[in-house]
């Protein structure tokens, strides 16, 4: 899964984690919350697919306030930026360990 999923490509101009997360002191550099981190993104990704499967992806969540609304299709490509930067941190952190 991890090497299929490091074999992502994004469209240009896809958001990155950084977009994403830019308060730098949530993100911790070490082995186990690397893979935690991992572990939670692949969860996340997982609970966008099941829904678009079941929604479709121009769905949106209609619990969710007008302007956080986005389409499954962009929830998934949102997920897939931030699991694609955990995996980077862990190959990252995994390559100091050797």
């Amino acid at each position: 899964l991890i090497t299929a999923l490091s074999q992502v490509q994004f469209l240009p101009g896809a958001p990155t984690l950084e977009d994403e997360m830019s308060d730098q002191k949530y993100i911790i550099y070490d082995f186990r919350h690397c893979l935690g981190h991992v572990i939670e993104e692949c969860g996340e990704v997982l609970a966008a697919i099941g829904k678009t499967l079941r929604w479709g992806e121009e769905a949106v969540n209609p619990e969710l306030p007008p302007h956080k609304q986005e389409s499954n299709y962009m929830w998934i490509r949102r997920e897939l930026v931030d699991l694609r930067g955990a995996i980077d941190r862990l190959e990252g952190v995994m390559e100091k360990m050797r």
